[in-house]
């Protein structure tokens, strides 16, 4: 399987899954924002999404694929190391911020 790191998205469709938060800053674009904190910092297996369902009001998030949860780790422990990533990419958050988001559209 392949695993990308990076925002995950084109102009026409969109798919991810991970534990993370929904990222809204105050002002520019969340997307260039995240993208721009999460590569210059190198942070241990963050990703940055974009998603483009109706049902959400924001279209960038940040987090960790559950496909790196280690075989030793709880959700408890996993959802600690997310908000541990963000911390060090300068977004504040704590193991009870960080939720399961996952998008799967088609915008065509």
């Amino acid at each position: 399987m392949k695993i990308r790191n990076g925002f995950v998205s084109n102009s026409s469709s969109s798919s991810f899954i991970l534990w993370g938060i929904q990222y809204k800053p105050e002002e520019g674009d969340a997307r260039d924002i995240l993208e721009e904190k999460v590569e210059y910092n190198n942070a241990d297996g963050l990703e940055c999404a974009s998603g483009i369902s109706n049902y959400m009001d924001s279209d960038a998030f940040v987090g960790i694929s559950p496909e790196r949860m280690r075989d030793d780790e709880t959700l408890a422990q996993f959802k600690q190391r997310v908000a541990d990533c963000l911390a060090k990419v300068g977004i504040p958050a704590t193991a009870r911020d960080i939720k399961f988001f996952s998008d799967a559209g088609y915008d065509g």
